[in-house]
């Protein structure tokens, strides 16, 4: 049985307020586990960025270009603190990812 644990949670959601019912719920879940398991522990936001919401007329011409080479699309939310988190505040934004081999991503191997 370890001594201690340490674990991160990434949560993210495009909307401020439903970010909030979120990081409220987490904190919920994790303490009534500690409580249920009489555990000491805290938790602490270590590093928090709001969401962004590229623009609706980029977003919606990847969208038909993707389709219109027939491609499968998924559309994702990112809080991940990609440079176009921060240039969608001053000009028109969107992000494309692209799957790596195999779904791996931000793999070194």
């Amino acid at each position: 049985m370890p001594g201690r644990l340490r674990f991160t949670i990434d949560v993210r959601h495009p909307g401020i307020h439903e970010y909030g019912v979120l990081r409220s719920e987490v904190d919920r879940v994790v303490r009534s586990a500690l409580q249920h398991h009489a555990l000491a522990g805290d938790i602490r936001c270590v590093w928090e960025a709001p969401g962004v919401v590229f623009d609706a007329a980029i977003v919606d011409a990847v969208r038909r270009a993707t389709a219109a080479l027939g491609y499968n699309a998924l559309e994702m939310v990112s809080g991940a603190g990609h440079d176009s988190c921060n240039t969608a505040a001053v000009v028109p934004t969107a992000m494309i990812f692209v799957p790596c081999t195999g779904g791996l991503s931000h793999n070194e191997a």
